[in-house]
């Protein structure tokens, strides 16, 4: 939550993202709350007393765009990939590629319910159950790449990469040192933020034609 103090009457506002007070849906948030549409975000706002509190939340369309759906089966993306991803669909496989760097896929999903776990270049990162849709989701550590083969990847574009695939929550540089040194286990906190912030697979429903009706 943050806090700023306000005007002479000692007033005081507190605002937050919904995530960070773990709401996931406007439903939770009671129709005492004033809602104002604002770009990309909703604001909702409520005063009490003398505080005001404001929470934040992204808007349906950026919800949209981060919602990605194969023939079988949907997925949602990290709001932090907000603009800044190129995704692809090609039948029940989908893509996610950073949009400055497109060479280098972020993650992949496809249906399969093979047991090949990869290495520790490329891996399995996380199964689904899409109903019946065995999903899984695949990623390159691109910063072991980096490391490992420099040839395939410049250091400024894994880092960029890698920014991505772990929310910015680690330091590319010391990931890198670290690796070079002969300690991987740095590149996991790839896998840990994947798996937190990408939304379980959901299965698709396909809607036939509706009978005719006898008169």
């Amino acid at each position: 939550m943050h806090a700023t103090e306000g005007g002479m009457d000692g007033s005081s506002q507190r605002s937050c993202m919904a995530d960070e007070l773990d709401i996931a849906d406007t439903a939770d948030l009671s129709d005492s709350w004033t809602v104002t549409s604002l770009g990309d975000y909703d604001r909702y706002q409520k005063h009490s007393g003398n505080v005001i509190n404001i929470v934040w939340q992204y808007g349906d369309a950026v919800k949209k765009s981060l919602t990605m759906e194969s023939d079988s089966y949907r997925v949602t993306l990290p709001y932090s990939w907000h603009n800044k991803i190129t995704t692809s669909v090609d039948g029940s496989t989908i893509t996610v590629t950073d949009r400055e760097h497109p060479k280098y896929a972020l993650c992949t999903f496809q249906v399969s319910d093979s047991s090949n776990a990869g290495d520790i270049g490329t891996s399995l990162i996380q199964k689904y159950q899409a109903g019946n849709t065995p999903v899984q989701m695949w990623a390159t550590r691109w910063a072991f790449v980096a490391a490992s083969d420099p040839a395939s990847i410049s250091a400024d574009d894994a880092e960029d990469v890698t920014d991505l695939q772990t929310g910015g929550t680690v330091e590319y540089d010391s990931i890198s040192a670290q690796i070079r040194a002969g300690d991987t286990s740095g590149v996991f906190a790839i896998d840990d933020y994947l798996k937190a912030h990408i939304g379980s697979a959901r299965k698709v429903a396909h809607f036939g034609s509706w009978p005719s009706m006898a008169r």
